[in-house]
């Protein structure tokens, strides 16, 4: 029955892969604390999306299966529309507020967003996710540390 609402097995997975995507969103605009400064609130949906690593849907669909089953060039796209722009809009806030050095945010923001990705996949190949998810975590906070001022 799913099947007659996808043309097909790609665009259902493409629109499971979407949903969990948007779940990142709406997981990263829960952690926002209203006062904390945007470096604070850029770290804590990082760390919200590293969390999020150590479920086992996120790691078979987002880091494992999604880039093979949609390819290299779908999957950036709607890692773009959703998760880049997450990641532009944090580094551009912390820019304007004087808190990260101001260098032009879109490649910044595409290597921040790399880096996240590979800590997820990190998590997520892992035997032992937990212990995964302390250190990519911890890796992390020393590699957004080299933006500050």
């Amino acid at each position: 029955a799913l099947y007659h609402h996808f043309d097909s097995k790609q665009a259902l997975f493409e629109a499971v892969f979407i949903e969990l995507e948007e779940e990142f969103i709406e997981i990263g605009a829960q952690v926002i604390t209203p006062g904390a400064s945007a470096w604070d609130n850029l770290v804590a949906g990082c760390h919200a999306f590293l969390d999020t690593c150590l479920r086992p849907d996120i790691r078979r669909i987002v880091l494992l299966d999604g880039p093979a089953v949609l390819g290299p060039e779908r999957w950036r796209e709607i890692e773009d529309q959703y998760a880049l722009a997450a990641v532009l809009a944090g580094l551009q806030q912390a820019m304007d507020d004087g808190v990260v050095t101001r260098r032009p945010a879109l490649p910044r923001a595409r290597m921040v967003l790399a880096a996240i990705n590979e800590a997820g996949l990190y998590i997520a190949q892992s035997d032992r996710p937990r212990v995964a998810r302390r250190e990519a975590g911890e890796t992390f906070d020393a590699l957004l540390d080299g933006l500050r001022i």
